[in-house]
Parts: C-alpha cells; structure tokens; sequence
C-alpha cells in the first residue's frame, strides 16, 4: 500500500543519496594521506549509516501532532480521518491492536526527531502519578506512562520515630503506643487507586484527553478510538471534528450519531469511555509525601490522601482540608472512616484542588484494657466516652469501677485523677496531653473453690452455703484418674509387635556355611517345612535363640556334634500383673485456706478414706470461698510400708506361680502359703530373693569402691612415674597403668542384682524354712529345682560342671577337674554357694575342717581357682634391691680406699 510504497521510494532515494556520496568518499581517500584517508572514510559510512536510518525511522508509522490526521491509511490502520495513533498499555501492545505503537518507540521518535514535544496532553495514566520533585531522584523520577518497575521504594514506608507524646507515653505505662491510623500508611495500598478500567458513572463530563471508544454497526461498520483534543474536539470519519466536551455518554452518542445521519443511513452507534484524562492536583501541609501529584479524572480526595503517604506524626486526621480555589469545598475526617467505615464525606477531585493537612490537634493516650491502645487526636469538648469509643471500648477484662487519668495540669505539673466509671464519670472532658488507663480486673474467684490432685476431674467449682468436702467428692469412683481408665483401656486394646514380631529375635539367621574368620559354625535346619515353622513359631511366641560358643567350647563332645543341632530356644516372658497408675493416698488429704485477717495460707490435712469411705462427719470439713482441696496419690510421698502397695513375683518350683499383692504385715512366708507351698523338686537353700532398694545400694557401695580403686590406681601412677630412671622402665609403667585402668572399666560394667542371702541350710525343706522377712514392693523371688551337679571353673585343667556326690570334698572336685594349673593361685580359691554366700580360703568357716580341701560342696556351689596376677613382682623388687645393694657395696669399697 500507499504508506509502505512511500517509504520504499524514499529508501530508494536515501540508497541513491548514499551512492552519490560514496565516491566522493573515495575520491577524498585518493588524494589525502593514507591514515587520513582510511579515518575519514570509517567517519563518512558511520554517518551515512546514521542517515540511513533515521530516513528510514521517518517512514515509519508513528502518531502525528493532534492537531493533524493522515491523509492516507493501509488496510490495516486506521479508516481516514478516525483518529490518532497512541501509546499502547501493556495489555493493547500484548494483544497487538494496530492503532497504538509502543512507548519505547514514542520516546525514540520524540527524541529523534522532536516531532511529539505536546504529547504529554495525552497522558493515559492509570490512578495517581506523584511526581514531587523533593522525594525521588532524577534516575528515580517516575515516567509519564506511569512506569513504576525501577523506582525505589519511597521514603513514607519507612517508619517514623516516635514522637515527644508518644516518648512521656511510653515512661508512663510501660509501652510505646502507635498513633491510631499511622499503620495505614506504612505500605499504601494499591486499591485505593481507581483503576484505569474502573467502571465511570453515566454523569461523568467528557474533558480534554478523554478516549472516547465508537462503535458504529448496521449498513456501516467500524470501531474507533479517538481522543478529545485540546479544544475539545474529536475527528469522526466522514463527519468531521464534533465538540464533545462537557457532554456525557448519551449526549455524546447522540451528537456522533446525528452528524453521521449526514453519511450515512440505517445504523446505530455506541460511545464508552476508555481512556480518561488527568488532573494535577497538590498535597501540602504535614502530609508523610507532600508534592504535586498527577492524578486521574476519577481520583477523590482519600485516593489522593493514601496516595501521599497519609499525615504525618504530626499531621492531623481529624481535620484534612480540600481547596479549590480560594475556599475549603470539604473539611475531611479520616477516623470516620477508619473507625466506622465511612467514606460520605469523600470529594471528587478537580484540576488544580490543594489537599491541606494541618497540625494534629489534641491528642490523649488511651491504655490497658482497651480494644484498641493507642494515641488518639480528639476533637474539642471529647469525652471519655467518647473517647473509649475510638479505642473500640473496654475489653471484658476491664475493672469497671474507676479509670486513672495522668494530666498536665496547666502546663507546669503532673496529677492523676480517679474517674468513676459512673454515666457521670463517663462524661468528664478529655484535655490534650492526657493518659488515660483502664485497670484489669483482678483475676480473683470470690464464690469458687478449687479441687485438684488425683482425682478425675479436677476443676473449679461453684460454691454454695455450708458446703462439705462430702458435696465436693460425692464418691470414691470420682477419685480414679483419666490416666487411670486410658491405661485399663489400653489392656484390652490389640498391641502392637514390637521389632516387627511379638517379642521374638529379628536378628537375620546367617545361611552360609562357613565364617569370615575360617572356622565352621553349626548349619541350621535348610528344609522349608522347618523355617516355615519356625517363622510361625517366632510370630506366636516370644523367644531368643540362644547361640552356641563355637570359640569357648574345645570339648570333645563340641568338637565331635553334628552340625545340624538347632539352637536352644529360651522363651521370653510376655505379660506381668502392674498398676496402671499410683494409689490413691486415703490417709492424707489438704485443705489451703487464706485467713482473710492477716491473708496468710494455712492448710488443713483431713482422712480422706474417712470422709468417702466411712462417711465420717468429724473429717467432713465446712468448705469457704477460695479454698483449694488436693487429693495425693502413695507416690507424692514416701508413705509408711503398712500402707504402701506390695506387688512381689514368686517363679520356679511353686504350686501357683505369678504375681502376689502383700497384704499389710504378710511376710515370705505367709505369702508362699497362700501361694500353695514349695513343690517336691523345691531346692529350698538355693532360692534366690532379688530386691531393688538392696540393688541400688549395692550399686552405690560398688560405684564408690570402682572410684577408691581408680584414685589409687591414679596414685600409685604418679609415685611410680617419679622413681623411674630409664625408658625401658617408664615404658612398662606406662604399660602397667593402661592395664589398671582398662581393668577399673571393665569392671565399671558389672552391675548389681539385688540378691538377697536367706540363710538357710542345704538340708532344709518346705515353706517353713524361708524367713519370716517382710517383703517390698517388686521382690522377686525364684525358687529353682534341685541341681545335680557342682562346678569348677578358673585355672584347672578343665572347667566343668560335676555330678553331685554326697561324700565328695572340695579337693575330689578339684581333682575331677585335672587339679590347678601351673598359674593358679591355690592361696585365693574360694567356693559361691548356691544361697550366695561365699566362702574363701582363709576364710573363718575352714577353721571347723582341717584343710580347705575337705571343705563340703552342695548341689549348685561353684568352687572358683583364680589366676597368679603378680608373680613378676619379687624378681622385679629382687633385682632393684641387688642394684642398691650392688651400688652401696660400691660406695664402701670406694670410702676404703680413700681411707
């Protein structure tokens, strides 16, 4: 078309321009220096380049003055005489609506060509465009198109420093209080802008650089957007310029329409407003961002108050100001509408109004038991009230009967005044300056007592004349705890496998025939039938597969067993009989009173088996207002044993095996009775009494001994480092104390059992044999069966376990077992008897027999035949005393001599 051909003849003729300059060009380089030639040609292309573009920038389609149209148009553009090319928004440049260009490109061809100087007449900014010059930067100014992506952030999000007020307020109470409303402004929000496609009432007036959208359909069809000039005109095809200005949509619609009646015949036209002008507006005064503001058409006065950053610290709310002219058109409350949300007082803005914020009138501080604490500016003749009122009124919290006011009284002193929180207290005037504080309530129950401890619900309750204890517990199921029923509830629940079983060993069996270490391991059962039955087995029953010692055992019957043997499985106990929470103490009980004469707390301990299980009127204590009953269980304190609950565990050779609750003054023996009696197999004097209280002291005795050992170990080290005289030495002292304290914590790993010895001789049989002995909570008590065997273990030729014959001596056992080796120590043998007590060699019980030897031995007893440790000790002390003696012979041969 026409605007593309013209701009590829003008290129023509711009190429043909070049190609007449170029040989002028090269006529230049042939007569000049070399240097100078090649300098001058690179200059000549670069600006016969520069010229080339910029006529072929001239031929592009870019917007013309307003004042003129185009007298030809594509197909694509614009029918002519409809309009003028505009600045895209971002969403028209996304969609690629024709009759707009890019910005960029309005600001290459303005600074290129200067052709757009009065382009800002059509400033298309959506909402509120400040461009006060005391705020940003020129590199952070923002553009006339609104661009705000590379500004900084301005100054009024930053917080401001509290005030004078806002500093005594903070002395006075305690806590810096916020001016109500300021926290508004620090992060201005965007909705307060109109959006540039917000809906416009059909009263609006159409001004200069309104975008007026017309759609004409019927037997002529087009779609036009077109701006009103400066004059007030817009270009219509075929109808000419039309004065729109002052008009509204109807009045407009019908003034196109009826000078296209003119034209054309049978259509209907349509006029929305799609692009509105702007207005300049000023906000001055203590304003956070006063400056001059470029707004649009449909700004009101809170769009441009949010807008500034609102007042100041020291700006007013109460009284914003809207000029226009030289009168004030509105006087603006912001807490209306920050305290009711309303927004009637609201003003269109006009070009040129000036938004004044004066000076903050009074304020006062309103604090503690408020909506809303914080600094509020008042109007003249407030009240308090009214002045609750802005605070969002009294919390439920508030004690209602005065609130303390702090005052300035005439600018010199300060004074506290007490106002009744009376309908006459309530209107007592407020002054600037003053703080006003609403105390809590005291957080007292004047008609409540307080039950609590071991008791199901515990709580507060009301309280009523000649209230009992009785009224307050009305009876014993009351006092069983919710602790109590989740753990009885938990025992009927479905448990869980623990380790992914019941309590069975989920150590992987090793299936490989041989180990790392080269020596053979018995081979487990391979048939399916056998590991099926096992994983059956191991899902129904806890068990442990006790392994056997391949590396100890160098018996003959080890070494000549077969290799299919299964393991010995030893079953796991499952389930045990204990309490599920600590018994309820029935003997104590607390009542805490304050004495209201001298407010002191005294208490009053009552039976509470009595008074619930007994009904006793005598411990049914008169309850008063305040009081706080506890209910105690037999674990907050060490209650005598008669009272204590005594579960204890009797296994083995027993008619009735399980778990016995002791009852008060039952000894063993009692208990084994009711227990049905020892069994025929019973091995009485080997019974074994485990009790915790006796574990935990002989832990405590053995960890003191362990630590006495290490402080003399750590002792002897020190004396022997100092009489060293060699490396050699020093390197087994070294050696010597590592052994020693590797000893002491091989030894720290030991722990205790508990065991208790009943004393009883190995012939005894029977219930009547065990000690009356009072039992404690926990005894454990294993009765085994007869043994029939002895051992001997140590340093004899083989450890074994011996059959018992009655005739047979320690030294016939000593015998069997191949006598002790050349490193026994025979001085230190001693003999653990099956109730064990202990028996060693030079022990007082040999004294009754003529030799340790001859000592008997009973079914269970183990004779033990220690090691010689130090037996390098005297060739070590013989060698050093030979040295001395050596070197003090050496000394007397030498005072001979100088004799």
């Amino acid at each position: 078309m026409q605007p593309e051909s013209n701009i590829l003849i003008d290129g023509k003729s711009v190429v043909k321009t070049h190609q007449r300059l170029l040989p002028r060009v090269e006529n230049a380089g042939l007569e000049a220096d070399n240097g100078f030639a090649v300098l001058a040609r690179t200059i000549l292309v670069s600006l016969l380049s520069i010229n080339l573009a910029a006529g072929l920038q001239a031929q592009s389609p870019i917007v013309p003055p307003s004042n003129q149209t185009r007298s030809t148009y594509s197909s694509q553009g614009p029918v002519e005489g409809m309009g003028i090319y505009r600045p895209c928004t971002l969403s028209e440049y996304s969609e690629g609506i024709s009759d707009c260009m890019p910005p960029d490109a309005r600001q290459r061809s303005a600074s290129s060509n200067g052709v757009f100087n009065g382009f800002d007449t059509y400033s298309t900014v959506p909402g509120i465009i400040p461009t006060p010059s005391n705020t940003y930067g020129p590199s952070e100014q923002y553009d006339q198109m609104g661009d705000r992506s590379a500004a900084a952030p301005p100054l009024y999000n930053q917080k401001e420093p509290p005030t004078e007020f806002q500093k005594y307020v903070q002395t006075s109470i305690g806590q810096l209080l916020p001016i109500f409303g300021a926290s508004l402004f620090e992060h201005v929000p965007a909705t307060f802008a109109p959006l540039d496609r917000a809906q416009v009432g059909m009263d609006y007036t159409i001004a200069p650089g309104d975008g007026l959208q017309i759609s004409v359909w019927g037997q002529v069809n087009f779609s036009r957007l077109l701006f009103v000039d400066r004059t007030g005109e817009i270009v219509v095809p075929e109808a000419g310029p039309i004065a729109v200005e002052g008009m509204n949509y109807t009045q407009a619609a019908s003034m196109i329409k009826s000078r296209l009646l003119h034209v054309y015949k049978g259509f209907d036209v349509s006029v929305t407003l799609s692009r509105l002008h702007s207005i300049q507006i000023f906000v001055v005064g203590e304003a956070r961002r006063p400056g001059s503001y470029t707004v649009s058409s449909l700004s009101t006065l809170v769009n441009a108050i949010f807008a500034s950053g609102g007042p100041s610290s020291r700006g007013s709310m109460r009284d914003i100001q809207l000029r226009r002219g030289d009168r004030t058109v509105r006087h603006f409350d912001l807490y209306q509408l920050l305290v009711s949300g309303d927004k009637s007082q609201d003003a269109q803005l006009c070009a040129g109004d000036v938004i004044f914020i004066p000076v903050a009138g009074p304020r006062v501080a309103i604090a503690g038991s408020v909506g809303h604490a914080g600094i509020y500016e008042i109007a003249s003749g407030t009240t308090l009230a009214e002045g609750l009122v802005l605070a969002s009124g009294v919390s439920p919290m508030a004690s209602m009967d005065q609130a303390l006011i702090e005052r300035v009284a005439e600018g010199s002193a300060l004074q506290v005044l007490h106002v009744p929180m009376s309908a006459k207290g309530l209107r007592t005037e407020l002054q600037n300056g003053d703080v006003i504080r609403l105390l809590p309530i005291v957080p007292r129950f004047e008609n409540a007592v307080t039950l609590r401890g071991n008791i199901a619900n515990p709580g507060r309750f009301a309280w009523k004349q000649g209230m009992r204890i009785s009224d307050l517990i009305p009876d014993k199921e009351s006092l069983l705890t919710r602790d109590y029923w989740s753990a009885r509830n938990a025992l009927g629940s479905p448990e869980a496998p623990a380790n992914g079983g019941t309590g069975v060993n989920t150590e992987e069996e090793d299936t490989s025939d041989g180990s790392s270490d080269g020596e053979s391991r018995p081979a487990r059962p391979n048939s399916k039938s056998a590991v099926g039955l096992s994983k059956i087995s191991a899902t129904q029953f806890g068990f442990e597969e006790e392994k056997p010692d391949t590396h100890g055992d160098a018996s003959l019957g080890a070494a000549t067993s077969p290799g299919n043997v299964p393991p010995v499985r030893r079953f796991t106990p499952r389930y045990t009989v204990q309490p599920a929470v600590p018994e309820i103490n029935w003997e104590y009980a607390v009542i805490e009173r304050t004495d209201q004469s001298n407010l002191t707390t005294h208490t009053i301990p009552f039976n509470l088996g009595k008074v619930i299980l007994s009904h006793d009127e005598k411990q049914d204590f008169e309850l008063l207002p305040g009081d706080v009953v506890t209910i105690f269980s037999k674990a907050d304190f060490s209650v005598p044993r008669s009272q204590q609950l005594t579960q204890v565990r009797i296994e083995g050779e027993v008619a009735m095996a399980g778990v016995y609750t002791v009852l008060p003054g039952e000894t063993l023996r009692q208990v084994l009775r009711r227990a049905g009696g020892v069994t025929p197999h019973a091995y009485v004097y080997g019974s074994q009494l485990i009790r915790e209280s006796t574990r935990r002291e002989q832990q405590k005795r053995y960890n003191d001994f362990l630590d006495n050992l290490e402080s003399q170990v750590s002792e002897a080290a020190s004396n022997l480092s100092s009489r060293v005289t060699s490396p050699q030495q020093a390197a087994t002292a070294q050696t010597s104390v590592t052994s020693q304290h590797e000893m002491v914590e091989r030894l720290r790993k030991f722990s205790m059992d508990g065991r208790i010895v009943l004393d009883m001789s190995p012939t005894d049989r029977g219930v009547d044999a065990f000690p009356n002995l009072p039992l404690e909570n926990g005894d454990r008590l294993y009765i085994p069966s007869r043994p029939s065997t002895v051992n001997v273990v140590g340093t004899v030729y083989e450890q074994s376990s011996f059959l018992y014959e009655e005739d047979f001596r320690t030294g016939d056992y000593l015998k069997k077992a191949g006598g002790p080796t050349r490193s026994a120590d025979k001085g230190h043998m001693f003999i653990v008897r099956a109730d064990g007590s202990v028996i060693s060699h030079h022990s007082g019980s040999v004294s009754f027999a003529k030799t340790f030897d001859s000592l008997p031995m009973y079914p269970g007893d183990t004779l033990v035949v220690p090691t010689y440790i130090n037996r390098a000790t005297f060739v070590r002390s013989l060698l050093d005393w030979s040295q001395i003696l050596a070197n003090f012979g050496l000394g007397a041969a030498a005072i001979n001599v100088l004799h």
